[in-house]
This record gives structure tokens, sequence and C-alpha cells, in this order.
């Protein structure tokens, strides 16, 4: 594999970071060691002064580009017009960037007659050795020289003659004065060399304003990406998580959708097998125990002046849930609150049956008593019409203790029997209502009887607790089922 290859997981400068530092540097030697500037089109440099007519000074230096440490000379000439005189010229230079020959940086230049063309010419000069090797600079030169002019007087007395010829001061010096004068001229620029500093930061600076705007668009365009990259990484994740949100949602819906089916397919199997065996304990078991225990509470309305009826649908209630219990093993209702409603009430009353008769034994036989009644072969409860003119003791004792039996008891055990009866009327009827989906307002609970709630230790404190919940079994039991009790 080659060693070139990009590691997993670097960016984009991580690999690719040696190769810009390289472009970088040599864009910045190219930049500092390009020649191009070098190469300057050296021309002569000539300064000229005409201080009065007729008469010129002329500086003049060869080429404007020394080259760094080259030495040049600057040359002067003079001339003057005809018939002018003018003597003593010294020129000389100011300029701290250079040394010159002489020293001094004077020298005496020789005045030339414009009319004497056969006379040569030897222009005086001044060496100049450059003390840097860079930059531009201007050379200062100064220029003194005494010139001759006519007298006042001499030029009054030659315009009164008519035919004198004019004043001739380069012939006659005497007729003419000496005047001093002096003129300064510049000479340049002058290019002594590239400083290669000061043209490398220029050249940066070029070259970074030539690419300030194409950078600048390179990082709106770069900026805008990102922006652009991240509103779509936005867009992608918040559509990810609607869609992770629609999936769990649809996730949810079709679990409680599978779970309503399920349980829906579940109690469509319990009906099918507990329907009927709900239907035959409610036809040979509920419904004959509702019969007794509102047989009771109807009886007991009038009083107790009845007291072998009352004892009569007292026993054969019990006969009626000893055989549930032998037989199919207690009741089997709908809702958990209907059975320990039937717990306790069968509870309370039987432990006050039992005491009554003196004891289970006794209890049992009563009820035993009860199955001779019938005819052999007969297969049913007993009727009240059916009773033998002789009975145990315990029923005899029943309906005395019925009679003598505190207020507060007795309509205890009546508004416990008006409960139930009510209770075991609605459960028997449920199965149909809500297997064969019938409406519920064909079973409300209505109580047929209103009793008012008994004292929670009617019968003394061991019972306290159950009728208090009783009182709550009923209070949940009743909501939502029709007309309040």
């Amino acid at each position: 594999m080659s060693s070139f290859a990009p590691g997993a997981g670097k960016t984009h400068w991580q690999r690719y970071r040696i190769l810009y530092v390289a472009l970088c540097v040599a864009v910045a030697l190219l930049l500092f060691f390009f020649p191009s500037e070098e190469r300057i089109v050296s021309h002569p440099v000539l300064a000229v002064a005409k201080p009065a007519p007729g008469f010129s000074v002329m500086a003049t230096l060869e080429a404007n580009s020394l080259g760094g440490s080259r030495d040049e000379s600057i040359s002067f000439e003079s001339s003057s017009g005809p018939g002018t005189r003018v003597d003593n010229m010294l020129v000389c230079i100011n300029a701290p960037e250079f040394t010159p020959e002489p020293a001094s940086g004077c020298t005496a230049v020789k005045v030339y007659n414009k009319g004497d063309v056969a006379q040569p010419r030897s222009p005086a000069s001044i060496r100049l050795t450059p003390n840097k090797s860079s930059g531009n600079v201007k050379i200062l030169i100064t220029a003194t020289w005494i010139r001759y002019v006519p007298r006042p007087q001499d030029l009054s007395r030659q315009k009164t003659g008519a035919k004198q010829s004019p004043i001739q001061c380069a012939n006659d010096p005497a007729l003419c004065s000496p005047i001093a004068e002096k003129v300064a001229m510049t000479l340049g620029p002058v290019n002594l060399g590239i400083n290669r500093l000061s043209r490398f930061a220029g050249r940066v600076s070029s070259f970074l304003k030539d690419l300030t705007l194409p950078i600048i668009l390179i990082l709106l365009a770069n900026w805008l990406a990102r922006q652009a990259a991240e509103r779509d990484r936005r867009r992608d994740d918040k559509e990810k998580e609607l869609r992770g949100e629609k999936e769990a949602k649809q996730e949810l819906e079709g679990q409680m959708r599978r779970r309503v089916e399920r349980e829906q397919e579940e109690e469509k199997q319990i009906s099918h097998i507990l329907l009927p065996k709900v239907m035959r304990l409610a036809g040979n078991y509920y419904l004959p125990l509702t019969l007794h225990a509102s047989k009771f509470v109807l009886v007991s309305t009038d009083g107790r002046t009845s007291c072998e009826e009352l004892a009569f649908y007292m026993f054969s209630f019990f006969h009626v849930a000893r055989a549930l219990k032998e037989k199919e093993g207690g009741v089997f209702f709908k809702e958990m609150a209907a059975e320990q409603m039937f717990k306790i009430t069968n509870n309370t009353i039987r432990w006050f049956v039992v005491t009554t008769v003196g004891g289970e034994k006794q209890f049992n036989e009563c009820l035993d008593h009860m199955e001779t009644w019938l005819p052999p072969g007969e297969r049913r409860w007993p009727r009240l019409s059916e009773r033998p003119a002789e009975v145990p003791q315990g029923w005899t004792d029943l309906e005395r203790a019925l009679v003598s039996l505190d207020q507060a008891k007795f309509e205890a055990i009546r508004y416990l029997f008006n409960v139930l009866a009510e209770t075991m009327h609605f459960e028997s009827n449920a199965p149909y209502v809500h297997w064969y989906n019938n409406s519920e307002a064909e079973n409300v609970f209505s109580l047929a009887q209103r009793i008012p709630d008994p004292p929670d230790d009617v019968f003394g404190p061991q019972f306290a607790g159950d009728f208090k919940e009783f009182r709550r079994l009923l209070s949940v039991y009743i909501t939502g089922k029709g007309r309040q009790p």
C-alpha cells in the first residue's frame, strides 16, 4: 500500500497541508527574487538652467540608473551669447547619498561663447560613488558665477548716440559692472538599485490586492457552501427525526392495534370457553341466589312478622351457596369487585346464622333438611310451600333470633342482601350484554330499596374492616353502571 494514501478520518487540510505550505513558500521566493523590475531602461538625465537671456547652465548624468555601487560622473557645461562675459563659475552638488570626487563636491566650470564654434569644449565633471545600494534620490546642484553687465551711464550714452555700436562686455569689461549670481536646480530622480525587501513588500501587497476579490469570492462561496450544507444537514436531521417519530408512532400504534386484536381474540376465545359455563352458573346458581336475597329484602320491608319466610330465604340462600362452592368452587363474575362483595356478604351473614343455630354442624343439618323436601328424582331447589311442619331446632332458633334481633343488625343484613341481589342480577346479565354486543342500557345497576349504610361495627369490631371495604368496593363497582344506589 502506498505511504501517501490519505488516512481515514483526516480532513482536507491534514491530507494536503505539506503541499499548501510548499506552494506558499514557492510564491514567496518568486515574489522576492523575480528580476523583472531590475531591467530598467537607463537614459541620460539633464538639468538646464537659464538664469539670463543668452546664458545657460547644463548638468548631465549619463544614466539615471547607477546600478548600486557603480560610480558615475556629472558633467557641467555653460555657454553665453556673444558680447556676454561670465567668469568664475563654480558648481557644487548636495547629495548625502553619494561620496563626491573632489571631496568638496564643487568644481569650476568654463563658460563658452556660443559664437566661438572653433573653441574646443571640455566639460567639467564631478565623480559620484553611491553610499546606498538601493533607492531613488535627487541631486541638488547649485551654481555661482560673476556676470558683467553694461553700466547705466554707458547705456544712456549709447542710446543718445545714433551711430554708436552696442557695448560688448566680453571685449571691453571695463565698460561693464560685475554682478554675482546664483542658481539651483535638481537632477533626478536617480535610481541607485532595487531594495529587495521593499520590492517584496510591494509585490506581496500588489499580489494580495489582485487576489482580494477572488479570495473574498472563494471565502464567500465556501461560507455559503457550509451554510447550505449545514441547512441540508439540519433538514436531513429534522426529516430523520420526523421519520423516527413517525415510525415510532406507527410502531406504537401497531403494537396497540395488535394488543387490542390479541385481547379481542383472547376475549373471543374466552367467551367461547366460558360463556357456556357462565350461562350454566347463572341459570343454576346465580339467579336462585339473587331470588332468595331479593325475597328476603322484600319480605322484611313490612317488618319481622313473616319470620318463617325470612328464615326460609336465608337458609335457601346458603343452601344454594354451599352447593355452588362444593360443585363449582365459588362464584365467577365479570368483575373482581363483585366477587369480593359476595364474599363479604356471605361471610358476615353466614357467621350470624351459624352463631344463631349453635355451630357449623347444626347449620349444615338445617341445610341438609331442605334436601329431604323434594320428591325422589326431582332436581330443583326447595320451595317455601314444600316446607314440612316439623323443622330442625336451628330453624326455630333463627326465626326467634330474627324477631328479637337488634334493629341496626337487622337493617345491616337487609343492606347486604339488597346490594348483593342487585350485584348478582347485574353480573348474571353482564355476559350477555358484553358478548352479544347488546346495549349497555339494557343492564343497569339499580337497588330495589334505599337502605341506609349501617355502622362499621354493627356486628362487632371483627367485621368493621369488612364493612369499610364493602362500601369502597361498592363505590368503585357502581361507577358507570347506570343509576346510583
